[in-house]
């Protein structure tokens, strides 16, 4: 048998969680606003469990995967905050996958978590409905959720985010500013604007490092040094502002 629990976006749901914080079944949201929750799926059988999946909600959603992520240096050893998650090396709910298909897998004793962003495009009472199967089990969900008639306001703050352009070369093994780069770019970019970010640190110049820490160079600003003529090129600098300028 599989088990459902609806929670909210706050939580931090383990692979190996067995207990959950009471379910979370409603809210309120306002207008053109994008409102999560979380459904964790776990299972009483000791084999995994393909689970088929089916949205019959009122709004339109973006399902994705809640993927852990490797912890190994949760904390200092002398920090008295006793609200870490993990005190030793672990797995913690990080990276969200947009899910293709409507399926996933529950391995084991594993909680299977799905994260749920509704687009509160419409005023009124609407159910955010999926129903789950998996072999002659079927189960239902509904989430209640009443969008104001009232639009959500625009963000007048503002939010200055780092995108480390190095990490996405060497998770994707990719040339430096190769064309592939600059398109996971502005994908980056895009997805940050959509989140709520308006600027962002611009990395002119890379830090020195030793050798064994050296990292992708990826400064924007080519720097040349001819005898005692310092020569400064902004072909990347200026490929970067337009890119942020677009999005």
């Amino acid at each position: 048998m599989i088990h459902i629990v609806q929670q909210s976006c706050l939580e931090k749901i383990r692979t190996d969680a067995r207990h959950f914080s009471p379910a979370y079944t409603s809210a309120s949201a306002l207008l053109r606003e994008e409102f999560s929750f979380q459904i964790a799926l776990y299972s009483d059988r000791e084999r995994p469990e393909k689970v088929y999946f089916r949205d019959e909600s009122s709004l339109p959603t973006c399902i994705y995967m809640v993927k852990q992520v490797a912890v190994s240096w949760p904390h200092y050893r002398n920090d008295p905050d006793p609200n870490y998650l993990l005190d030793e090396p672990g797995l913690l709910p990080d990276c969200l996958i947009p899910m293709d298909e409507t399926r996933c897998f529950i391995l084991n004793d594993r909680v299977t978590v799905l994260w749920i962003a509704v687009k509160a495009n419409f005023a009124g009472h609407h159910q955010i409905r999926f129903r789950f199967y998996c072999d002659e089990d079927e189960q239902e969900t509904c989430f209640h959720l009443q969008v104001l008639p009232h639009p959500l306001p625009r963000q007048w703050f503002t939010v200055c985010t780092q995108i480390h352009s190095d990490c996405i070369l060497s998770s994707r093994q990719i040339p430096v500013f190769s064309n592939l780069h600059w398109e996971l770019l502005e994908k980056y970019f895009s997805f940050a604007a959509i989140h709520g970010t308006t600027d962002l640190l611009t990395p002119l110049f890379s830090l020195n490092q030793p050798d064994r820490l050296e990292q992708n160079t990826v400064q924007l600003i080519d720097l040349s040094v001819e005898g005692e003529r310092y020569s400064f090129h902004f072909d990347r600098f200026d490929s970067w502002i337009m890119l942020a300028r677009k999005n």
